[in-house]
């Protein structure tokens, strides 16, 4: 099965899927979206040890940290004050200090690295997600993020294809990637931008939506070179292999996690 095939084939399941968690069954806070994107956090959790160390089982300090954004989620449907969840990632930095002081060995430091960064990545981009969630109009700004970030990646790989052969190579972390995929992914994000807000009536200023798509645009770029050079790093292709055509969890929103935090402040300081 070729790669543009299972891109395909995934699309073809993933879209109705996000559509129908999104717009359809948006009851109790997105309760199905938000069980979907905190099943992605553990899952992104577990890749990222792997890249760290592919040889053994992971502790279970590693699976933690998913608890952030759940208890985010938790606590935000239940009115409950965010300082708890702000407690829960101090006790995890906690857990982690005192497991390195009691196991000294060869491998102390990167185990404490690798779990100090497996707190902020790919967390904190699920953290704005689930923010999202509790906006003004959580539809909009999540069918922004998910329409903006599948533009830019999808036009990418398709205008990189067809005429980014001559032109690749400047990404050394990502050889394969090219001008023109860059052109072509921002041009088509700035359009699925200005598409969604005519589709939900927003007042937009032609000026900042380009401004705003172009920012989307390079911000999802940069987080897919940051996990190619994870990657790279790790002598891995992929981060995993449970997402057809795209390798794991953190190769398919490796843009996304990176991109929402800036959508989410775009969009909550223009008052949307």
């Amino acid at each position: 099965m070729s790669s543009i095939f299972k891109r395909i084939l995934l699309a073809i399941i993933a879209i109705p899927l996000l559509y129908l968690s999104i717009v359809i069954l948006n009851f109790n806070n997105h309760l199905i979206f938000a069980i979907l994107v905190i099943t992605a956090s553990f899952i992104g959790n577990y890749e990222l040890y792997k890249m760290f160390d592919s040889t053994s089982r992971p502790y279970l300090i590693y699976y933690l940290p998913p608890l952030i954004p759940l208890s985010l989620y938790v606590f935000l449907s239940l009115n409950i004050s965010l300082v708890y969840t702000v407690i829960l990632a101090f006790i995890l930095i906690l857990i982690t200090v005192i497991r390195a002081s009691l196991s000294v060995d060869e491998n102390s430091l990167s185990r404490i690295t690798s779990t100090f960064f497996s707190i902020i990545y790919p967390n904190i981009g699920i953290i704005f997600i689930l923010l999202i969630l509790f906006t003004k109009q959580p539809i909009y700004l999540l069918l922004v993020v998910f329409v903006t970030v599948f533009a830019n990646d999808s036009f990418a790989y398709i205008v990189g294809m067809l005429f980014g052969k001559n032109n690749k190579g400047y990404f050394k972390v990502s050889p394969n990637k090219s001008i023109a995929g860059f052109i072509g992914g921002l041009v088509f994000t700035i359009l699925a931008l200005y598409i969604t807000n005519i589709i939900f009536d927003i007042n937009q200023n032609i000026f900042l939506t380009i401004l705003f798509g172009s920012l989307i645009s390079i911000i999802s770029n940069i987080g897919d070179l940051f996990e190619s050079s994870l990657k790279r790093s790790a002598n891995i292709k992929d981060s995993g292999y449970i997402m057809l055509g795209r390798g794991g969890i953190l190769d398919s929103i490796d843009s996304l996690v990176f991109s929402v935090p800036v959508i989410y402040l775009i969009f909550i300081l223009t008052g949307v």
